[in-house]
């Protein structure tokens, strides 16, 4: 995840130093030639969602946090130990 902590940096010199990655690639000649591919446009229309059923709420199944946290001691086993994780729309099953 390094390059989120790169691209925060060049938000950061983009504010503070007037665009200094900005302007070293307009200087080059061969990237000023496709500069306008990389224009994005605006989207013209937008689709409307509608949500037809409420997803439920988490519950929590103990009193405490702590009580939910799995520790896995063995990656080897005959059977897996697997967790799932979705947010409705999303889902990623990580395995041991």
């Amino acid at each position: 995840m390094g390059h989120h902590q790169g691209m925060s940096m060049l938000g950061l010199a983009y504010t503070l130093l007037d665009q200094p990655m900005q302007r070293r690639f307009s200087a080059d000649p061969m990237l000023c030639a496709n500069e306008l591919l990389l224009q994005e446009r605006a989207a013209r229309t937008v689709s409307a969602v509608t949500i037809t059923e409420e997803a439920p709420l988490p519950t929590q199944v103990g009193g405490d946090v702590s009580d939910n946290v799995r520790v896995i001691t063995s990656p080897t086993g005959s059977i897996p130990e697997v967790h799932l994780l979705s947010n409705g729309r999303y889902h990623v099953m990580i395995t041991s």
